[in-house]
């Protein structure tokens, strides 16, 4: 991939992701997160959470996941144990896989 199409991916990544910052800000303002589409936020979850890892597998440092003060403990904690669930994971399983060198 030239430099020139990175560049654009970059920005192209950078522009979607302020764009789903405001519309979550929107709909949340409005009460509205009920009326979002089970399939949009599945999709949204699945590419964030594949690009997140695909990017933090290439990096030397750690990233944290979020913007600090972005997220609560209760949100992490709620969206962690649906995400272990959908994939049929104990908290037990997290934890031994973090101890054999998981990241």
């Amino acid at each position: 991939m030239s430099s020139n199409e990175e560049l654009r991916l970059s920005h192209e990544a950078a522009s979607l992701a302020e764009r789903a910052r405001i519309l979550s800000d929107k709909i949340l303002a409005e009460d509205a997160a009920g009326r979002v589409p089970d399939v949009a936020l599945q999709q949204l979850m699945t590419a964030a959470v594949k690009l997140y890892v695909a990017s933090v597998e290439t990096r030397t440092h750690h990233l944290p996941p979020f913007a600090e003060g972005d997220v609560t403990a209760t949100e992490v904690a709620v969206a962690a144990t649906s995400m272990l669930k959908a994939v049929e994971m104990e908290v037990f399983e997290l934890g031994m896989w973090q101890v054999w060198g998981g990241s």
